[in-house]
Order: structure tokens, then sequence, then C-alpha cells
């Protein structure tokens, strides 16, 4: 069995994790801890376009209902 050991601030260090890797913690009743890797997933960002009168626009027009569709989409998918 491999074994991990915390330096002095607590830290460990994750054989086959990558720099920047992002665990869950979950503390089991029996004393151990299950780690996760949780996957990020990339968001698109859509910023607004500014008019020569100095106002601003956003390119995309989005109904309720797709936002709420992309939304229940995205809770299914957890």
């Amino acid at each position: 069995m491999d074994t991990i050991k915390t330096d002095d601030y607590k830290r460990l260090r994750i054989p086959h994790a990558q720099p920047g890797s992002v665990y869950s913690y979950f503390p089991n009743p029996d004393g151990s801890i299950l780690l996760t890797p949780v996957i990020e997933k990339e968001v698109a960002v859509i910023n607004p376009v500014r008019r020569k009168d100095g106002s601003y626009r956003w390119p995309v027009k989005l109904s309720r209902e797709q936002i709420r569709a992309a939304i229940r989409a995205d809770r299914d998918e957890s």
C-alpha cells in the first residue's frame, strides 16, 4: 500500500495529480477521506458591445426559455 504524508503546512503531494488540479474532499465516518477530481467546464463569456452613442448592447439575444433550458441541462449533467 502506498502512503502519503502531510508536511508542516498540512499539504499533500498526490503523485498523479497535475499542477492546478482541484479535488473535492469528503471525510467518511470510518476516518477515511475521499478525494474526487473536480472537472471544470469552460464557460462562454459574452461581452457587451459599445455603441457609438456610448450605450451598450448584447450581441446575443436569449429568451427566458432558452436560459431556463440551459440551466436545466447544466443541472442534469451534474
